[in-house]
């Protein structure tokens, strides 16, 4: 969480022509650690949702539309979410609860917008996996999925247990989420450029 929390401060920094060493930002990110805590504490009950409809996708209806579009609005939720808390609190130094609310406002007043960013990771990262798979069907190394391929949620979950499938996973996770957070700092800034969140805050607070 330090080293997100330098990230964001550092995309941010960088933006303003400023320079920052990479102490600088594992400074500002550690000392706003208990803040970023605590955002991913009231994110719980998003993450226990998701869970839920992964298991439904698992174990009750593993090739219902209805689940997988749901399960896949709340990974776009939540990518959004959680960077635009972290932004909050990295950018304008803000506290966990505002921070938590400036993000919900964000994302559900711009959600078709963030959807673009995050999707297309998310889309591009689909697609890396069906290469992978489609890849290991032909048999160029050897190795083949031991089991029948299908268009389900559990039989992607056995994909992603190959070994090459989840390194290739994690290799672009590894270089496509600096990527995303670069764009979802910039849609941050853009964002609360158009709409004042943090005056929006105050004045519901004190209605």
């Amino acid at each position: 969480t330090t080293a997100m929390n330098g990230l964001y401060y550092l995309i941010y920094q960088t933006s303003m022509g400023r320079e920052v060493t990479f102490s600088e930002a594992w400074s500002q990110g550690k000392a706003r650690l208990l803040r970023s805590i605590g955002i991913s504490f009231l994110g719980t009950p998003l993450l226990l949702t998701q869970v839920l409809l992964l298991w439904m996708m698992t174990n009750q209806a593993p090739t219902s539309p209805l689940l997988w579009l749901l399960s896949v609005v709340m990974t776009l939720f939540l990518s959004s979410f959680f960077a635009f808390s972290f932004c909050a609190v990295m950018i304008d130094n803000v506290k966990v609860l505002r921070g938590a609310w400036i993000s919900v406002l964000i994302t559900v007043q711009n959600f078709f917008r963030t959807s673009v960013i995050t999707g297309t990771v998310y889309v591009v990262g689909l697609l890396i996996t069906g290469l992978t798979v489609a890849i290991l069907s032909l048999g160029l190394f050897g190795i083949v999925p031991p089991f029948p391929l299908s268009f389900d949620y559990p039989t992607y979950q056995k994909v992603l247990a190959i070994p090459i499938v989840s390194w290739t996973n994690w290799v672009f996770n590894l270089v496509l989420f600096p990527l995303e957070s670069v764009m979802l700092t910039f849609a941050y800034l853009q964002f609360t450029k158009e709409v004042p969140y943090l005056a929006l805050f105050e004045r519901q607070s004190t209605a």
